[in-house]
């Protein structure tokens, strides 16, 4: 196997141009958590109304957003005209245009003065002043100066930030240079299991915490490491299609299969798909495109793969798509479902909580699948540090916006992986 996937280098620049459009045209490219949703939302409809609304000052509210608890009741009064999920006991949320930070009861810890903000990591927050971005602390002190171009989240005790030159580099929690990166980058994933992903236009690569490939250049569009494997994608030398496998830590081949998709592991399984028919890799693929199911580390087939689609294990519980309407659901470990599929969207378990949609209502199942509560926001989050995000549209642009949200069957993966 670790023979095919260096053959598999030899067309790597044969099929980048057929990735990119299959990657673009998948249907599997919604977001996998609801936050991300609505902070762009909130933020891209922003930029936009202040065209097509023609207001001057370039404030326009669209939103009033705050966050319940687990019985639904408003523990933060919706005042914010955007936030983000807590995180280590802080979220980021927008007054006036400007970013600042709350704690679990709405009190603010950091004052709103940032043109943009992301939550806490490894003790450490991304915020943007002006133009230029640095690192706060929770107490709002300064740690790494503001000017870098972009900056990413910390984990384990390095960043990643994008300097002057468009040059991306790792720093330490003192912004000092730990490593340079040199060359074209798509995209930088946090460090994992003491490796960092790196993606180029012709394929990706593995650092270690010293910036030294460790594993090297074969695989595009790869995931991070996850419980001690990563799930890589490579090229069949002999039809140049995609395929996904599973590598260790040093690289080599832990699973002899292949899937046609397959995301990472997650609570002792991995969610693949086996494929049912063949497609055009120029034309729009058929979705969905096989079966999902989900394999051990041994590769063999923990839950026979009977589904249209699937999401990743949290709490013991993983989402289903099935059925001609391409309903949502839960199974247990075991494959049971267990929450039957009768929801339009569906999100993952998190602290014993899961954000359902149906008949164009929120409303979170516990760990037993009763409901908690219904919500009437237009928009909702997950569950962190036992807040989740509720937001309510005050103007006819964003109402249209959270309407057509409601009515979207969300498939299950962002490609096939979730950040979590």
């Amino acid at each position: 196997m670790r023979k095919n996937i260096l053959k598999s280098r030899i067309h790597l620049k044969i099929g980048i141009v057929f990735v990119s459009i299959f990657i673009q045209l998948s249907p599997l490219s919604i977001a996998a958590s609801v936050e991300p949703t609505v902070s762009n939302e909130l933020c891209q409809l922003n930029t936009s109304l202040r065209q097509d609304v023609g207001k001057k000052s370039g404030y326009v509210p669209l939103w009033k957003c705050g966050y319940v608890d687990k019985s639904g009741k408003t523990v933060i009064a919706t005042i914010f005209d955007a936030c983000k999920p807590f995180s280590e006991g802080l979220a980021p949320v927008r007054e006036q245009e400007k970013w600042g930070f709350v704690d679990t009861t709405g009190a603010w810890k950091v004052m709103p003065k940032y043109s943009d903000a992301e939550p806490f990591s490894n003790g450490l927050a991304a915020v943007k002043l002006n133009k230029f971005w640095g690192y706060i602390n929770p107490s709002g002190k300064c740690i790494v100066e503001h000017k870098y171009l972009d900056a990413k989240k910390f984990s384990e005790e390095l960043g990643f930030v994008q300097g002057k030159d468009s040059q991306w580099n790792c720093i330490n929690k003192s912004g000092k240079l730990v490593f340079r990166i040199k060359g074209d980058i798509n995209r930088i994933n946090p460090f994992s299991e003491g490796l960092c992903l790196l993606q180029r236009s012709n394929g990706a690569v593995y650092l270690n915490k010293k910036g030294e490939a460790v594993i090297s250049d074969f695989y595009y569009y790869s995931h991070s490491f996850s419980e001690h494997l990563a799930c890589v994608a490579v090229l069949n030398s002999k039809n140049g299609n995609y395929q996904n496998t599973f590598i260790d830590l040093r690289g080599n081949s832990a699973i002899r299969d292949s899937f046609f998709r397959a995301g990472s592991f997650k609570e002792g399984l991995a969610a693949v798909c086996k494929r049912e028919k063949n497609f055009d890799h120029i034309g729009n693929p058929p979705y969905p495109f096989g079966r999902w199911g989900f394999i051990q580390k041994d590769g063999t087939f923990a839950i026979k793969p009977v589904f249209d689609d699937v999401g990743n294990f949290h709490q013991g519980r993983a989402q289903i798509l099935m059925g001609k309407q391409k309903l949502c659901g839960f199974i247990d470990r075991t494959g049971q479902i267990i929450v039957s599929p009768i929801y339009r969207q569906s999100f993952p378990f998190y602290e014993n909580a899961a954000l359902v949609l149906n008949d164009e209502k929120w409303m979170y199942l516990d760990l037993n699948s009763h409901l908690l509560f219904r919500s009437d926001a237009d928009i909702c989050g997950n569950f962190h540090n036992d807040r989740a995000i509720a937001c309510y549209a005050i103007h006819s642009e964003s109402k249209k916006r959270a309407a057509l949200l409601m009515k979207r069957n969300m498939p299950l993966h962002f490609n096939y992986d979730e950040n979590d």
